[in-house]
């Protein structure tokens, strides 16, 4: 089957002939409507949509029937500085961007290149987010980062919280050279995964990308976007230890999540704080589900129920767990402890849906 392209909706000429150039620089082929009514075939299936802003008010105004459907990653298109209406007309349908042409084409070849189809063997990337204060989530994170990274293909820990304190402290990694993400704030477009590699600190088979005290109170989503592209290629699995609530860049990596796991302890007051970050993850991604931390008397499956999720495990209390986190020293997940045998088990399961997963080979060697 052919994957779907990004979809051109533009009537100007001379927008037109920019956009082509753009993609034709990006090597990335596009499916090209005159007006909207003919965008209608490939408006759901594009991975993104280029708008001329002179047919916008068409989606705002409501002059198509049946008014099409709407939906993220469009990019609104124009030549010269933007005028105000256009804006108007971006902020009514909610789009990513936009991008006056010609001045912009530098960030058009660079968002159409995201495009290009990706190897059937780019890893899996599996975000964890607490369902609110001290569920667990970054506990959860490290443990599926190191269990991945006794695997062949080995893994990537991705920090996108700026306020988390450093997952690198997690690891006893915080005075191990390397990147942190403070060194990548300004990488936009396509990042070498080589360069990546070696640039970032490694324990075991695992590569850790985190922030860092001081550094950036905001991670730039064009910058996540960048360096999770290239960190697909390096690895069988990226764990995403994701803020809460979702920032811009904790959006961007929800967005390129194929799984997103949901920490929540078994307690009312977590219940209703976790219903409120589904709420936002479910507009974004359908494939959440809950890790449910036990407590009694609730059951794990009544707190899944009470939030409307899946219920993809539990975590159980582990003693040694509670006295490391709260000591400082490094987390070591153990072999066959309960959170270890959950990390496993999540992993085979995802590895069963790709089994291509598992013939890779990457960071275990590094």
């Amino acid at each position: 089957m052919t994957r779907p392209r990004p979809l051109l909706v533009a009537h100007d000429p001379d927008l037109l002939d920019d956009a082509l150039r753009a993609a034709a620089i990006a090597e990335v082929e596009l499916d090209v409507a005159v007006d909207v009514v003919a965008a209608r075939p490939h408006w759901d299936s594009a991975p993104v949509v280029l708008l001329d802003s002179g047919l916008a008010a068409d989606l705002v105004d409501g002059g198509v029937r049946p008014p099409l459907p709407r939906r993220r990653w469009v990019i609104l298109l124009c030549r010269g500085t933007p005028a105000p209406l256009v804006w108007r007309h971006a902020s009514a349908i909610s789009a990513e961007s936009v991008l006056a042409l010609p001045a912009a084409e530098r960030t058009l070849v660079e968002r159409l290149a995201e495009c290009v189809p990706a190897v059937a063997s780019r890893a899996r990337v599996i975000g964890v987010i607490g369902g609110c204060g001290g569920a667990g989530a970054s506990t959860l994170a490290v443990g599926l980062a190191q269990a991945a990274a006794r695997r062949p293909a080995g893994a990537v820990l991705v920090d996108l919280d700026p306020f988390g304190g450093g997952i690198d402290v997690a690891l006893g990694l915080e005075a191990r050279q390397g990147l942190r993400w403070p060194d990548l704030t300004a990488v936009t477009g396509r990042l070498s995964p080589g360069a990546l590699r070696a640039a970032l600190p490694h324990l075991r088979g695992l590569a850790v990308l985190s922030c860092a005290p001081g550094g950036e109170p905001e991670l730039r989503p064009g910058s996540v976007r960048a360096v999770l592209t290239a960190a697909r290629d390096l690895a069988g699995v990226i764990v995403l230890d994701l803020p809460r609530p979702p920032s811009a860049a904790g959006m961007t990596g929800l967005d390129l999540a194929d799984d997103v796991l949901l920490v929540v302890p078994a307690e009312v007051r977590a219940i209703v704080a976790a219903r409120q970050v589904a709420s936002v993850l479910r507009p974004v991604t359908d494939r959440v589900q809950a890790v449910v931390r036990t407590a009694p008397p609730l059951s794990s499956r009544r707190v899944a129920e009470a939030l409307a999720l899946p219920l993809a495990g539990e975590m159980a209390a582990e003693r040694w767990l509670r006295t490391e986190a709260g000591s400082g020293r490094p987390l070591s997940l153990r072999r066959r402890g309960p959170l270890s045998r959950l990390c496993d088990r999540l992993l085979d399961g995802w590895a069963e849906e790709n089994p291509g997963d598992q013939e890779r080979t990457g960071m275990a060697a590094a």
